[in-house]
């Protein structure tokens, strides 16, 4: 969280008990809610490029599937282990799958990240159009997937 966030947060912790201890109660619940909202915003970034390994950044930006640029860290978002695994195609061979929303994508082999994963969890990008893509049966475009380092 940047220090401009982590201070929207304090302020609005700080007003919301304000405005309670002054029974505004309706003002003290929406800055309360501003709050948390706040905090849960402030740590979306999957590799916080000005956060611990910033040696990483430039790695980010270079990555590059058979799809093209994954662009930034900042574009992807973690995959936990229970997320994502290989299953068996059609064609007889495996393929990485990924859960987001609740839903399995497979992921198609040119969007897989050959590139060693320097950072050590797996991450997708991905973007949606009007919640569907072009040929109307997926939700979600799969741009990047790094599969996550095991062990």
């Amino acid at each position: 969280m940047t220090l401009l966030g982590s201070l929207l947060m304090l302020g609005s912790i700080l007003l919301s008990i304000w405005c309670y201890s002054h029974k505004n109660h309706t003002w003290a619940l929406l800055l309360a809610w501003m709050a948390l909202f706040l905090a849960m915003v402030g740590g979306a970034y999957a590799h916080d490029p000005n956060h611990q390994r910033v040696d990483l950044n430039q790695w980010f930006d270079q990555l590059r599937s058979g799809k093209g640029p994954c662009c930034s860290n900042q574009d992807g978002a973690l995959v936990n282990d229970a997320d994502w695994d290989t299953v068996r195609g059609d064609d007889g061979h495996s393929h990485y799958r990924v859960r987001i929303d609740d839903e399995w994508y497979q992921v198609s082999d040119d969007a897989v990240v050959t590139e060693a994963n320097k950072y050590g969890p797996a991450m997708v990008w991905g973007y949606r159009i009007n919640g569907f893509n072009v040929s109307g049966d997926h939700k979600y475009f799969i741009r990047c997937f790094m599969p996550g380092v095991m062990g």
